[in-house]
């Protein structure tokens, strides 16, 4: 009976960092704002910026980040919000928008200047933005089964070219803004837990083994 404690030991503990890492979230995917599509020559660095996509309960989340950078204080640029495609077939229900922020849902209703029509469209209102290195939370729901986020991460084709589009301002001294499309879909880099659980799994079958053969 002794010889069986380490491995059931081993066991409680992969069970606990399973639950911890099924609880904690994790981007289903990321769409990186990486093309340069329209505007003045630009100095800036693909990526442009992120939304990485999470699904939550009768929904998606969307995290916009803006990661160029722009001649305001703090050398900040100004990311204006983000275009979005959806083609999936159930009836979207836009949430409440942080303050500050609008968000729309009307099937090519939104246009992104030197691309095409989006569907989805969260901006900042009046002169606000979305500053360097800072990221913005929002969120849609559908009308009845859970939102596929592959319908998130579709180009529009005559609808738009792009996965995303975003309009940035301010990244020169004379106040030049350019456009930025996503053409790439970014599997997110496995987090922490997710590798230990992993090494947790792998110490659970070596001591196993290791019994086996003792």
């Amino acid at each position: 009976m002794m010889t069986k404690t380490p491995a059931l030991s081993l066991l409680g503990v992969l069970s606990i960092l399973w639950l911890a890492v099924a609880a904690s979230p994790a981007a289903a995917l990321v769409l990186s704002l990486d093309v340069f599509f329209s505007g003045p020559p630009t100095t800036a660095v693909a990526p442009f910026g992120t939304v990485a996509i999470n699904p939550i309960a009768g929904g998606m989340e969307f995290v916009l980040t803006n990661l160029t950078p722009g001649t305001l204080s703090g050398g900040s640029s100004k990311m204006d919000g983000v275009y979005l495609n959806y083609k999936g077939s159930q009836a979207l229900t836009p949430q409440a928008a942080p303050p500050g922020t609008t968000l729309g849902y009307a099937t090519n209703a939104y246009k992104a200047d030197g691309d095409g029509w989006y569907d989805i469209l969260f901006e900042y209102a009046g002169n606000g933005y979305l500053p360097t290195n800072s990221s913005v939370t929002f969120s849609i729901l559908g009308d009845s089964d859970a939102l596929n986020f592959v319908d998130f991460s579709l180009p529009g084709g005559n609808n738009g070219v792009y996965l995303a589009a975003s309009h940035i301002q301010s990244t020169t001294p004379n106040g030049d803004s350019f456009w930025a499309g996503a053409n790439e879909v970014v599997r997110p880099v496995p987090e922490p837990a997710g590798l230990l659980l992993f090494g947790a799994g792998a110490a659970v079958m070596g001591a196993m083994r290791s019994r086996r053969k003792g």
